[in-house]
């Protein structure tokens, strides 16, 4: 069951790309995809590795974990430049520095990928918060800028919000529960990341196919 739910997830991550492509060839909305379009080569990239370099070819992971989690904030930080104004760029320029304050920390201290994890989770979480937030105010209130951003954002935006919040208390206490107190098998305790990756990549489905032209 955890093999089968896990190649779905896989597999699932191939299709926003495939769908951005059919949708470059028919030249169909591409200005309403661009802010996602980084994160949509990261799912591609991410549902090919791992499948292929990590478990069909055996190789350590950590490595792609870590190189993961940071392009995985930049792709972020670049949808919500995009999507959000121009006037919150000294609250942009705040996060980004304390990433990259912490991301030098990681590889100074040698911290464990699953300290890592617990370190990246809450940090991305409350940028996904902070920036949805002001997103959701300033679309309700000006109803230009509601009508300049096609719903795909707003599905891109509750994908995010629904993975973030729904894997932040799984990163949160994953070395307590795997390694200290081993309450719970790791693979029972990582299809709680299947289930949520999936749902964001169904996200991904319904955004980037929002995004075409009706």
């Amino acid at each position: 069951m955890h093999e089968i739910l896990l190649y779905i997830t896989f597999f699932s991550g191939l299709v926003p790309f495939c769908f951005y492509v059919l949708i470059i060839y028919k030249r169909e909305g591409l200005h309403n995809l661009k802010p996602a379009v980084p994160f949509i080569w990261l799912t591609l990239i991410g549902s090919l590795y791992e499948p292929i370099v990590t478990i069909a070819m055996g190789k350590d992971s950590m490595y792609w974990f870590r190189v993961y989690n940071v392009a995985e904030f930049l792709c972020l930080y670049y949808f919500f430049r995009n999507v959000v104004q121009k006037k919150y760029l000294l609250l942009f320029g705040s996060f980004f520095f304390f990433f990259i304050l912490s991301s030098l920390m990681v590889v100074i201290l040698d911290i464990g990928q699953l300290r890592v994890e617990s370190i990246y989770a809450p940090f991305i979480f409350l940028f996904v918060l902070t920036f949805s937030a002001l997103w959701f105010r300033d679309t309700s209130r000006n109803d230009m800028l509601l009508a300049k951003f096609a719903k795909s954002n707003l599905i891109f935006i509750c994908g995010f919000l629904l993975y973030y919040s729904g894997t932040l208390f799984f990163y949160l206490l994953s070395e307590v529960i795997l390694v200290d107190s081993k309450t719970i098998g790791y693979y029972d305790y990582w299809l709680v990341n299947i289930i949520a990756t999936l749902i964001l990549k169904i996200f991904l489905i319904g955004g980037v196919w929002s995004g075409k032209k009706i």
